[in-house]
C-alpha cells in the first residue's frame, strides 16, 4: 500500500479497504488518549505514518448483538461518500484479548495533532481570538453530520462529553474540524432495527452548541444527498465486512435499515429545518 499523509489522501485509501494491511501496535505514550465505555488506546504500525485509536478494549455484555467495530468501519465507509468528518477507520483483529473481550476490533485514524474534547468545547467561551474564530466556523460547518446522525440512528452524541471533538493543527487553524465519534451505538444496535424497526426515525439528539450553531441550508443539502445515496453502495459497504466482525442475518438489517431510512430522514427533521 502506498503511504498516505493527508487525512483526506487516507480517507480515501481506507474507504478503498476493509480490513487492515497494518499490524497495529500499542503507542509507548498514552497521554491524551480519551478512553469512553469501550475503552481504547492509541496504536502505531510500521509502514504508516500516523497514529491510530483501537477500540473496543472493554468487554459489553451484548457484545452479540452490538457488533461495536463493525458499526464504525460502516459509519465511516457512508460518511467517506458524504464527504463527513469522521475518522477513517479499518477493521482487524485484536491478539489475545482479555477474557470477555472481544477480538474484533476497528483501528480509526487520528486526524489531528490537537483535540479538544466535548466538554471542553462546550464550556469555552468563543471569542473574536483566532482560536474561537477556527471553532465557531468548524460548529458551523458540522452542521450536515445532523442528517446523517438521524439516517443512522446515531443514540449516543447528545452532550456526551467524550464522542465529539475540535481537531486541529495548530499551524493551520482554518483547516479544524468538528469530529463525530463512536457509532457503535448506532444502526439498529443491540436489535433496535429488527423487524422493521428502523421505521422508527426521529432527529437525532444534539448538544445544544451544535444546534446553535446549525446551518439549515448545509442540512438540507446532506439530506437531498442521503435521498439521492445509491441502494448498491449500502449493499457494498455492508456485505464485504467480515462474518467474524458482523454476520450476514445483521448485515441484512443493517442494509435494510440505511437503505429503507433515505426517504424518512427529511420529515424526521422537518421540525428542526422548520424553526
Amino acid at each position: 500500500m502506498a503511504l498516505q499523509h493527508t487525512n483526506a489522501e487516507i480517507a480515501a485509501e481506507w474507504r478503498r479497504i476493509c480490513v487492515s494491511p497494518y499490524m497495529w501496535r500499542p503507542c509507548v505514550d498514552q497521554a491524551g488518549v480519551i478512553t469512553g465505555e469501550a475503552g481504547g488506546y492509541w496504536v502505531e504500525a510500521h509502514g504508516f505514518p500516523r497514529r491510530g485509536y483501537l477500540k473496543p478494549a472493554n468487554s459489553h455484555p451484548d457484545e452479540h448483538t452490538h457488533y461495536r467495530a463493525a458499526r464504525e468501519k460502516i459509519a465511516c465507509d457512508v460518511a467517506c461518500d458524504l464527504s463527513l468528518s469522521l475518522p477513517p477507520a479499518l477493521l482487524t483483529t485484536r491478539d489475545n484479548p482479555p477474557s470477555g473481550c472481544t477480538a474484533c476490533v476497528v483501528v480509526t485514524l487520528v486526524m489531528y495533532p490537537a483535540q479538544w474534547n466535548w466538554a471542553t468545547v462546550r464550556t469555552h467561551t468563543i471569542d473574536p481570538t483566532p482560536v474561537g474564530a477556527a471553532m465557531a466556523g468548524a460548529l458551523a460547518r458540522c452542521s450536515a453530520m445532523l442528517a446523517f446522525d438521524t439516517w443512522v440512528a446515531q443514540t449516543d452524541h447528545g452532550d456526551h462529553p467524550d464522542n465529539i471533538v475540535w481537531g486541529y493543527d495548530p499551524a493551520a487553524l482554518g483547516d479544524s474540524a468538528i469530529v463525530f465519534l463512536d457509532y457503535a451505538n448506532a444502526l439498529g444496535f443491540n436489535g433496535q432495527w429488527t423487524a422493521g424497526q428502523w421505521q422508527q426515525t426521529q432527529a437525532a439528539q444534539w448538544p445544544p452548541l451544535l444546534l446553535k450553531y446549525l446551518d439549515k441550508s448545509l442540512v438540507e443539502a446532506m439530506v437531498a444527498r442521503i435521498e439521492a445515496f445509491p441502494e448498491a453502495t449500502i449493499r457494498e459497504i455492508v456485505s464485504r465486512i467480515p462474518d467474524s466482525h458482523l454476520p450476514q442475518v445483521e448485515k441484512g438489517i443493517v442494509t435494510e435499515g440505511l437503505a429503507c431510512r433515505r426517504s424518512l430522514v427529511r420529515d424526521a427533521l422537518r421540525s428542526v429545518l422548520q424553526v
